[in-house]
């Protein structure tokens, strides 16, 4: 690499699209199936298709050009037909009435309909996997709805990619990352406060996002601890009558 140096960036010197751009049309179809108000299991599984004709997408310009800045990561808009099929799963189960397992999945697949390929940018596979324990409201507390929540969110390695179209690097590898959650409500008079400490990556992993463009350069963020406090204002709230 010229320079030693690898910038992410845009082709000025090339029109937006060859040919011009035009507009979308999209085809949608889904379907959607729920269970609720059962006292321990609750979900939904919805399963779609879209066919988008004339599909604006980027493709990666290669060989990259280059400037006096060195080599420069380059997109360049196309347009094909495209076609995406997916599902979406989520769902709730009460262990008791204190504990509660969640689960999310996604699943995306994508075709290329001119070139009989896939398409590029697609997102990987991915599951959410989530534990939380409610403490049951103490009379005379001042904190209520105390919970604790631990989770795990994987995304696959994309193996879906274009045999067409070629990317400046392979798809990462596959990624499991480790989360926390603490947080109560605290009554300080008429006034709630949420509180709230949550961790994400708590294993401080290093991995890259197939969708992130900055992973041709540089991982994912790291451990990182978020405290958050929610102050509920109620503006329309009419002050207490004076008393005499």
């Amino acid at each position: 690499m010229h320079n030693g140096r690898f910038d992410i960036g845009y082709d000025v010197d090339r029109p937006s699209g060859v040919p011009p751009l035009g507009p979308e049309t999209a085809w949608h179809t889904g379907l959607t199936a729920t269970w609720h108000n059962n006292p321990r299991f609750n979900g939904e599984v919805s399963v779609y298709q879209t066919y988008i004709q004339n599909y604006i997408y980027q493709v990666p310009v290669l060989p990259p050009p280059l400037n006096i800045r060195g080599v420069v990561a380059t997109f360049l808009f196309q347009q094909t037909d495209a076609l995406y099929r997916g599902a979406d799963l989520s769902g709730t189960y009460a262990l008791t009435p204190q504990w509660q397992l969640a689960g999310k999945a996604a699943v995306v697949r994508a075709r290329d309909q001119r070139l009989d390929d896939y398409l590029i940018f697609t997102p990987a596979d991915r599951a959410e996997l989530s534990l939380r324990h409610d403490w049951r409201p103490q009379t005379g507390s001042r904190f209520s709805q105390r919970y604790v929540q631990v989770g795990a969110y994987g995304v696959a390695r994309q193996t879906r990619v274009p045999t067409e179209v070629l990317d400046y690097a392979l798809p990462p590898a596959g990624y499991v990352l480790l989360g926390a959650e603490i947080g109560t409500t605290v009554q300080l008079g008429d006034l709630p406060l949420d509180v709230s400490l949550a961790g994400s990556n708590l294993l401080n992993q290093t991995y890259r996002d197939y969708l992130n463009r900055f992973r041709y350069f540089t991982a994912e963020m790291g451990r990182n601890v978020t405290l958050r406090l929610r102050v509920p204002l109620d503006f329309n709230k009419k002050p207490p009558e004076a008393q005499f």
